[in-house]
């Protein structure tokens, strides 16, 4: 990354794989079990590091890790992603109840923290060791419900804008006991302010100020920023999103990077955006392979970089062999990338 970021020609195109807690069940792990064991956590970043040769390890403490520590009640199964089943915020005299300072010692995130630790301890020299977490405006989504919250930004702005300063003074609290432990600088998913879900004008009221408040924190606490992901559409805000102090911006696959690229302002990484459902959970290789080429194409040339990866998290029971095709890809593709050049890339004439 290094290399690439000077502009020199690499082995191959920066890659993630987006991987993470969902690939727990490929190595007999239940998600349930997984969650709550900090070495189970280290086990499969160790063994996906070895199987993919990616170049980034890392933990989530995810959409709803911090919620949960704010009182939200998250279910665990076997099978499946954690989910909200009670979000905690009924009515806002119960804000006052929610003590950022601690949020560090609740719910799943001192395992996390845990695991972070050791991989950094173990890694942080050979790969890039980061976590990820909600954004304001989706960690408030999960501590008052979707639904609720959604309406209240219409019905109880002001309510709404003390839930959003409360989630955003969480995620600072969180971030710096992260880095002040672990030297790891936070990453930050922030679905709920897509086009899919809030209108613009919504977006510049209630997602972007306390968004730039977290990004601008990061920034100043550690000397570097930090990375976006936003499920869904964003390009009608691409220009409202590159007024924040982000290092790159994750794209999801419903969005046409050859048309995103030239609307950002070059000073970011691009990273995305190869279907993870289509093509990695449900695709052959040939279909992988088809999804990279075109994701290379469309973003390779863009000037401030580009990182190839899934468009969102990849789902639990997508195959092994898909993702190691996804990496074969990305060596054939991407080999002796320089930042900034397009890739031209003929189809393989054979599947490798």
């Amino acid at each position: 990354m290094a290399a690439y970021l000077k502009g020199d020609p690499v082995d191959r195109i920066p890659c993630h794989l987006n991987i993470f807690e969902t690939t727990a069940p490929n190595y007999g792990i239940p998600m349930d079990e997984y969650y709550f064991s900090s070495d189970k956590m280290v086990f499969v970043e160790e063994a996906n590091a070895k199987r993919y040769g990616v170049d980034n390890m890392g933990l989530g403490i995810g959409l709803r890790g911090m919620a949960e520590a704010m009182g939200t009640t998250v279910g665990y199964a076997s099978d499946r992603i954690c989910f909200v089943e009670k979000s905690f915020l009924t009515d806002y005299t119960m804000l006052d109840q929610i003590d950022v300072g601690t949020l560090h010692k609740k719910g799943r995130i001192p395992i996390v923290l845990e695991a972070l630790k050791v991989l950094v301890d173990r890694h942080a020299d050979a790969y890039s060791v980061g976590v990820g977490m909600a954004g304001p405006f989706s960690a408030a989504a999960a501590v008052r419900g979707t639904n609720r919250f959604l309406k209240d930004i219409l019905r109880h702005p002001e309510d709404a804008g003390r839930l959003l300063k409360k989630t955003a003074e969480g995620i600072k609290a969180l971030a710096e006991v992260i880095y002040r432990e672990c030297g790891v600088v936070i990453g930050l998913s922030e679905p709920m302010i897509s086009a899919d879900m809030l209108g613009l004008k919504q977006v510049e009221v209630f997602g972007l100020p306390y968004l730039k408040e977290v990004c601008e924190y990061v920034l100043k606490l550690t000397g570097r920023r930090p990375s976006l992901h936003i499920c869904g559409a964003i390009s009608d805000r691409i220009k409202e999103l590159m007024t924040l102090p982000i290092s790159s911006l994750s794209v999801d696959n419903c969005e046409d990077m050859a048309a995103l690229a030239p609307k950002m302002n070059g000073r970011i990484m691009l990273m995305g955006n190869v279907h993870p459902v289509n093509a990695l959970l449900l695709g052959t290789k040939r279909d992988v392979e088809r999804e990279i080429r075109k994701s290379l194409m469309d973003g390779s040339g863009y000037p401030g970089g580009f990182i190839l990866a899934p468009g969102c998290q990849v789902p639990i029971g997508t195959p092994a062999e898909n993702l190691d095709h996804f990496m074969r890809c990305a060596e054939y593709y991407g080999k002796g990338a320089v930042r900034g050049k397009r890739i031209e890339a003929e189809e393989m004439p054979y599947l490798i």
